[in-house]
Parts: structure tokens; C-alpha cells; sequence
């Protein structure tokens, strides 16, 4: 138990992570709202780029 409770306060276990398996249904989800944010990152302006990113990290 004492190891369990060293690794995550030390950050070497982080359960809240999730594998993705190349080629599922999840993985193709992410990629493309990955490819998306790109997108719309590429067609911002540097201070609306600012906000999307504060707006990004907000939500997740």
C-alpha cells in the first residue's frame, strides 16, 4: 500500500490516464478534434489564440 501511495505522490502513477488503442473509435474521436483545434488555432489571431488555449485548459 505504502508503494502505491509513494508512486502517485510522486507523479509515477497517474490512474486518471487512459490507453488509447491505435485504430478505435476513441482514438479517431481525439485525432479529430485534435485536427480541428489546429485548424481553428491556425485561423486565430495571437490574442484570440490566447483565449481558446485559457478556454481549453479550462474544460479539460
Amino acid at each position: 500500500m505504502r508503494t502505491i501511495l509513494e508512486d502517485l505522490y510522486y507523479g509515477n502513477s497517474t490512474p486518471n490516464e487512459q490507453q488509447m488503442t491505435p485504430g478505435s473509435e476513441l482514438k479517431r474521436a481525439v485525432d479529430r478534434v485534435a485536427k480541428y483545434e489546429n485548424q481553428l488555432i491556425e485561423r486565430l489571431e495571437e490574442t484570440e489564440q490566447e483565449i481558446l488555449t485559457k478556454l481549453i485548459r479550462f474544460t479539460a
